[in-house]
């Protein structure tokens, strides 16, 4: 079922703004999951632990079932200022040595393909929405790069009452590079990987498992004749792992099915009826 969300923008009153300052990234996060910001309260996450110098942190949703490490320092040699680094983790000795059941690459350098890679937020898409209960959050942005358009998911996957499908995904919106993910772009395929992006435990398996794909894959169109009633179905995004088993869904997002393509899609972080539309999708609010 749709779960209340809260939903963050960059134009709300004492919102936080993000740049290419180191710790920016970590800033909009804490303040939108942890702290709240003006009237608005945060999302119930909590903060684990967070570096002297306020750039680098941990943090859980409520449940505290499943752990995130962000660096937001400019580590990475490739991304540099671009980008805050972000994984999914077990545990941690300290924020400089986590400790995690899947196998990443180096933080600081380019991630082979097809590895389980830690993946990173874009910081150059200033205008910026984000979607939260205490158990996941999106993070929607447009303006990144050349005027692109990006979506993150991380946290739980619905999954039929199963409680523990936490995942992370992140974003490259603009290429598609060796080492990248690309989620909800428009007019394209919804999930296009080469890095493996796993999940926690999946409830097929009982195990770590992989995200593999995800169904519908793109917009679904069917023009019918000219006397057809102009209407719209909307569909849910489920995830298969590797075995084309059934893992989730995400949460409270939906895809059109189009019966006539002639309708209107809203503008991005257009709000009707209960629904928040980006990239041809909509997020239920309520």
């Amino acid at each position: 079922m749709p779960q209340a969300v809260t939903v963050y923008r960059w134009d709300d009153p004492g919102a936080p703004q993000l740049d290419l300052n180191n710790g920016s990234m970590l800033q909009l996060l804490k303040k939108c999951l942890v702290d709240g910001y003006g009237e608005k309260l945060g999302a119930g996450w909590v903060v684990n632990e967070i570096s002297a110098d306020s750039n680098n942190m941990i943090f859980s949703p409520a449940s505290q079932n499943w752990y995130y490490l962000l660096y937001d320092d400019a580590r990475n040699s490739y991304l540099t200022s671009k980008a805050a680094m972000i994984g999914a983790i077990d545990g941690w000795t300290d924020i400089e040595t986590p400790v995690s059941s899947i196998h990443y690459e180096d933080w600081t350098g380019r991630i082979s393909e097809n590895k389980g890679a830690n993946q990173f937020l874009d910081k150059r898409g200033a205008t910026w929405c984000l979607i939260a209960t205490s158990e996941w959050f999106y993070l929607l942005q447009t303006g990144v790069g050349s005027n692109n358009s990006a979506a993150s998911f991380i946290g739980r996957l619905d999954c039929a009452g199963f409680d523990m499908a936490y995942t992370l995904i992140g974003y490259n919106p603009y290429w598609f590079d060796n080492d990248c993910i690309q989620l909800l772009r428009p007019g394209t395929s919804y999930f296009s990987r080469k890095v493996k992006v796993p999940i926690l435990l999946d409830p097929n398996t009982m195990a770590t498992g992989i995200l593999n794909t995800i169904s519908p894959t793109t917009p679904l169109e069917k023009q019918l004749n000219p006397q057809a009633l102009t209407r719209k179905i909307w569909l849910d995004l489920v995830f298969k792992n590797e075995s084309s088993q059934l893992v989730g869904r995400l949460p409270n997002t939906e895809s059109p099915y189009i019966y006539n393509s002639s309708i209107d899609i809203p503008e991005n972080y257009s709000v009707i009826d209960g629904y928040l539309f980006f990239n041809s999708l909509r997020w239920k609010l309520s």
